[in-house]
């Protein structure tokens, strides 16, 4: 056998043993060996969630940019109170993705933006104090600087007083612009439902959450949850009604400044599946020209379309409205919210105007009527927090005497800005109203129905004592 014979011998051996190895590792792994595989669904799961996280956060940042252009565009030296609110309100909203995501900690940006943007309102707040007071001591200098010069050879009583003046001039502006004394003013409280069902329900755990965090650091907090209970904490806050009823919390920081807020515990069962049908509240009857006030009773809404039937379109867009008739007639109300598929209907009739003869004797009758409860309401205002036997008194009083349904179902109007049921305004009038350095004075009181009250228009003001 030559060489080259047995080179090829060599090179088809070596390409069969290849072969057959192959062929025995791909049997092997087929149909033998169990090879390990991975299912990649939840990484691309993974992966989609990730990308939704950061169009989240591109939306969230978009926010965040548009808050703090709003902060730069503040003027500070102009009352802008509803701005300025708004502006907080929008601040204190970036963190909700963070708690509406269970505390991820994916979601943190929501919190750390919040803290950004609120540093940022703070710092320019207190520059422009801080700039407004310099400017108020330049000019008070220079007012005072040409009597400084004058009086400075002769007499060195007159310039120890003036620089006495001087100093106490300065501490009573630092006294009036200390910042924690601005940033108390702006601490207020919040209270979340757990279950986020939008009621305050008996059993469920309230979350109660502090506005600004960082003003209350190193402070002592004491919250008064209304039926005696006391609480002592600055952060994680939670507590539950084991009763349902109007509660009173009250948070009281280092003993000096104090932030109050009503709410509603209802029962579990107060909510059924009829109890989310609106239900109109309102008279069936009134006269050309009255104001007549009408609410909508329902739980989950939080939209509200009035149809009056008389402009042919809609009137009003808010819980309880106030409408008058210019045309006597009948006229069917009608209300859509974001709960129901149809319009809830009501029908009214509105009648002409009084007679001026009639108008006489039924004004005579209110007259006396509205007095009545102008002085009972100025008793409840007037009585000392402790007096609760003299609230107690005049509340029960008006209610007897002049109502024919529920007391919290009575709507009084303040100063015609102002909405309240009976309880909470008596409650609100003689435990926050009054205080010791002024008092409410009741000026004038309107009934709807000398029968019936179901509405209250109350004009108030405030009295130095």
């Amino acid at each position: 056998m030559t060489k080259d014979e047995m080179l090829w011998g060599n090179i088809r051996f070596l390409l069969l043993l290849i072969f057959s190895v192959a062929a025995i590792y791909i049997i092997l792994c087929r149909y033998i060996l169990n090879v390990p595989t991975e299912d990649s669904s939840e990484l691309i799961n993974e992966i989609n969630h990730s990308e939704r996280i950061f169009e989240i956060q591109h939306t969230h940042m978009q926010q965040a940019q548009n808050i703090w252009n709003e902060i730069d565009s503040l003027d500070f030296n102009i009352h802008q109170v509803q701005k300025m609110d708004e502006v907080k309100d929008g601040i204190y909203q970036l963190q909700h993705i963070y708690k509406e995501n269970n505390m991820n900690t994916k979601f943190l940006f929501g919190v750390l933006s919040s803290r950004m943007l609120k540093c940022q309102f703070d710092i320019k707040e207190e520059l422009n104090s801080l700039v407004h007071n310099n400017a108020l001591i330049e000019r008070i200098w220079k007012n005072v600087k040409p009597i400084y010069k004058t009086f400075a050879m002769d007499n060195k009583k007159t310039i120890t007083i003036i620089i006495l003046g001087l100093v106490a001039m300065a501490g009573i502006l630092l006294f009036l612009f200390l910042p924690s004394k601005s940033h108390l003013a702006n601490i207020d409280f919040y209270v979340y439902d757990t279950n986020d069902n939008f009621h305050y329900e008996v059993n469920e755990r309230l979350e109660l959450l502090v506005n600004d965090t960082a003003a209350i650091k190193g402070k002592r907090l004491i919250w008064e949850m209304g039926n005696g209970d006391t609480l002592m904490r600055n952060t994680d806050v939670s507590y539950t009604y084991r009763k349902a009823g109007k509660y009173l919390i009250t948070l009281k920081i280092d003993g000096k400044h104090s932030v109050n807020k009503y709410i509603k515990v209802i029962s579990g069962l107060e909510h059924e599946a009829i109890d989310s049908i609106p239900r109109i509240n309102g008279v069936s009857e009134g006269y050309q020209g009255e104001e007549l006030v009408f609410s909508a009773e329902g739980y989950g809404m939080d939209t509200w379309l009035w149809e009056f039937g008389e402009s042919g379109t809609v009137d009003a867009y808010e819980q309880q409205v106030v409408y008058s008739y210019d045309i006597p007639g009948e006229y069917t109300i009608s209300l859509q919210t974001n709960t129901t598929k149809y319009p809830v209907k009501h029908r009214i009739t509105i009648l002409p105007r009084f007679e001026k003869a009639e108008e006489l004797v039924t004004v005579d009758s209110l007259v006396l009527v509205q007095n009545d409860i102008k002085k009972h309401l100025q008793a409840i205002a007037d009585a000392k927090v402790s007096q609760k036997s003299v609230y107690y008194e005049h509340t029960n009083y008006i209610r007897n005497k002049y109502f024919c349904i529920d007391a919290d179902q009575v709507v009084v109007v303040i100063n015609d800005e102002k909405y309240n049921d009976f309880n909470g305004y008596c409650q609100g009038l003689h435990f926050l109203e009054s205080n010791r350095k002024k008092r409410v004075s009741i000026d004038d009181v309107k009934i709807d129905d000398l029968n019936c009250v179901k509405s209250i228009h109350v004009t108030q003001s405030y009295i130095e004592k």
